[in-house]
């Protein structure tokens, strides 16, 4: 069991790292996390400036969008998926976008130039893990699984091969969790919580 407090356990910063995580891995796919906040935490900071309630995001309430169908209450979250691709941008070299997708799209919004952002329910089993209420970048996607760059699973235990870090199958990308796509559904995933999170150079 362990016995170290991790991110998620007290925060609700998830979906900000999952939108960090989402940038990292269509622009540094191959840096290192330590390199990634050493060279890039200003993109950090860009979220953090332009994230609402910040009380709620840090006391563990305020990154988890509900089951709300309201539609006022879902504008509202997705407009501000959007403002933060809109920061992220790097000095106009590339553009970010997120738009909200049905959860039937979530293998087409993993692309070549697009990840996915989603947030699953309470007690939800992954690889290494049972998760719940907690957003997650989904980096790529084969035949049965989804990967995911998961701020709540332990970085120590990203998958080692002899060449390094393990990535995915398709896009190549690093990955820390895994879930089976049989288990992604209407049942585990938040309503209206799935965003194909693209990047555009110019």
């Amino acid at each position: 069991m362990k016995k170290i407090l991790q991110q998620g356990h007290l925060d609700g910063f998830c979906l900000l790292y999952a939108l960090a995580n989402a940038f990292k891995v269509l622009k540094y796919p191959d840096r290192t996390a330590s390199w990634f906040v050493y060279n890039q935490g200003h993109v950090w900071k860009k979220l953090v400036s332009v994230t609402p309630s910040l009380h709620n995001f840090a006391s563990g309430e305020g990154s988890c969008f509900g089951v709300s169908t309201d539609r006022t209450d879902v504008t509202v979250k997705e407009s501000f998926l959007e403002l933060c691709a809109a920061v992220i941008g790097e000095r106009k070299m590339e553009t970010f976008t997120a738009h909200r997708v049905p959860a039937i799209e979530l293998p087409a919004a993993i692309g070549k130039h697009s990840v996915a952002l989603m947030c699953f329910g309470q007690g939800v089993k992954t690889e290494r893990c049972t998760i719940g209420d907690h957003w997650v970048s989904v980096v790529d996607v084969d035949e049965d699984k989804y990967f995911l760059a998961c701020s709540y699973a332990d970085h120590l235990s990203e998958k080692v091969t002899e060449s390094g870090v393990a990535v995915s199958p398709v896009h190549k990308r690093p990955f820390n969790n895994t879930i089976a796509r049989r288990s992604v559904n209407k049942t585990t995933i938040v309503e209206n919580s799935v965003y194909c999170f693209s990047m555009i150079s110019n």
